[in-house]
């Protein structure tokens, strides 16, 4: 409350959890028909992980970091250096999904964001999101990043109205993603709620994705 107080702050709000969330679903959304009928496999663009980091080493995902490679750029947020390695499995996991090998989109180049601390590799928070989302914005031109995916969340919903509110960094970072035209992407949330969507994937300028099953 004192800090809200001071002058030339905006808003203070809490800088949230987020957890992992995760489906395996590439062949059960139709994406060979896409490529094979429409030729549409993401070449010449990008696509944004931001997760547990990618273990770019693996083949499935290029094997290797930085011009050149698939996985052509990357921060790590978590602990704050340049090398986004995967902490858990999960963010190359997406990765894989997204745009690997026999992903989604298999020409597109991937952007690795790490949200998450090495330590535990358990949470990321609400403001190292927003700034991956913000870096995002940055080098959308330089490597045409087109979309964003953010297989987390948190489920504060369940005892806040988080998604009614504003100010919050990931909202805030959202919002000038969209107005750059980048595709924000992420989990509804795989923990059985049927009645709500987690956070940020409640948000109007994100579209939620849910488990196909």
């Amino acid at each position: 409350e004192r800090i809200r107080e001071c002058p030339g702050v905006v808003a203070v709000t809490p800088n949230r959890l987020f957890h992992r969330t995760l489906t395996e679903s590439v062949p059960l959304i139709g994406a060979d028909i896409v490529h094979s009928s429409y030729g549409y496999t993401g070449a010449g663009t990008a696509i944004a992980v931001i997760d547990t980091g990618i273990t770019y080493t693996q083949a499935e995902v290029g094997g290797c970091f930085g011009t050149g490679c698939k996985v052509v750029y990357g921060y790590d947020f978590g602990d704050d250096d340049a090398d986004p390695t995967d902490c858990h499995g999960h963010g190359t996991n997406v990765a894989a999904i997204a745009a690997g090998t026999a992903g989604v989109a298999p020409d597109a180049d991937i952007i690795a964001y790490k949200v998450f601390e090495s330590a535990d590799c358990e949470s990321a928070t609400d403001a190292g999101s927003a700034a991956a989302i913000d870096d995002v914005v940055l080098q959308a031109a330089t490597y045409n990043i087109v979309a964003v995916n953010l297989s987390l969340g948190t489920y504060d919903y369940r005892t806040s109205s988080v998604c009614d509110s504003s100010g919050t960094p990931t909202e805030t970072a959202v919002a000038t993603a969209y107005k750059a035209d980048i595709t924000m992407i992420a989990a509804a949330g795989n923990d059985g709620d049927q009645d709500n969507v987690s956070f940020p994937a409640c948000l109007r300028k994100v579209f939620a994705i849910a488990n196909t099953y």
